[in-house]
């Protein structure tokens, strides 16, 4: 700032992220969530409620719950629903789908649900979890309204089947607290811990990045565990060298052998 003549008048600089390149390991994870997902799709029975993987741009809902209409099968036109006020993943032609219809809360964050009259068909790899247990809860009639009225069945989600949906897909304002880090391990250059998450099972045990290890505490726990591993990762590495020494010199036979000497002797 004091050289202006030399660096210029300061300027307003705005940097804008367009696109985030997909690591190996990324595409490695959505593949295989993709793979688990359709296999459960297939399994969804009809009238059977399910848990729904929202797009990535829905910030908001990141998973809804739906009652399955048809069962998965290859999808005839594409489709796409961007005004059923949530948005969901694409279907293309040819892609393995399922006819569902969605159940709404009764308000934000509310563990009660009503079945709406909102029909989409979604592709079978956002199907997350399948034979979610909803409990039909009794609507208590009031006097004032006419009969005629019919008012909508309510349900309601238990806490383990919630747990369950928050264990597969967490929003981004879910507290999780770490109990223990289990284990180390470099996957695709990229440095992980194997985390056992408090109040759930090992069955939910994620492979984490430092980046996710918030506290002081669980760092550490993290740097003793990769201190352990590296001096068992040395002692298998130079194992390794040693039996690929060996395996060389076997093939290369005695150095002073008849062999040897009778090439050296017709050179």
């Amino acid at each position: 700032a004091q050289r202006d003549g030399y660096t210029g008048p300061p300027r307003e600089l705005k940097i804008v992220r367009e696109g985030q390149p997909t690591t190996s390991l990324e595409r490695v994870t959505r593949a295989q969530l993709d793979r688990q997902s359709t296999d459960r799709a297939q399994s969804a029975a009809v009238s059977s409620a399910v848990c729904v993987q929202t797009h990535s741009s829905e910030q908001t809902v990141p998973w809804c719950l739906a009652e399955v209409l048809e069962a998965a099968r290859p999808a005839a036109t594409a489709a796409r629903y961007e005004d059923a006020g949530v948005r969901f993943i694409n279907v293309r032609e040819g892609d393995l789908a399922l006819k569902v219809r969605l159940f709404e809360p009764i308000e934000p964050g509310s563990s009660m649900f009503t079945l709406s009259d909102v029909d989409v068909l979604v592709p079978a790899r956002s199907v997350r979890l399948v034979d979610i247990t909803l409990k039909e809860v009794p609507v208590r009639q009031s006097a004032r309204h006419a009969p005629a009225r019919q008012q909508r069945k309510r349900f309601e989600l238990d806490k383990k089947e919630l747990k369950k949906i928050r264990a597969e897909m967490p929003k981004h304002d879910d507290e999780w607290t770490v109990e223990s880090v289990l284990q180390y391990r470099t996957y695709y250059r990229k440095e992980q811990w194997l985390v056992k998450w408090k109040d759930y099972g090992h069955d939910r045990n994620t492979w984490a990045p430092w980046e996710n290890l918030l506290t002081e505490d669980v760092q550490q726990l993290a740097r003793d565990k990769r201190d352990e591993h590296r001096p068992a990762k040395e002692a298998e590495k130079a194992a390794a060298d040693r039996a690929r020494t060996e395996r060389a010199l076997a093939r290369r036979g005695p150095r002073g052998s008849s062999t040897t000497h009778q090439r050296c002797s017709d050179s």
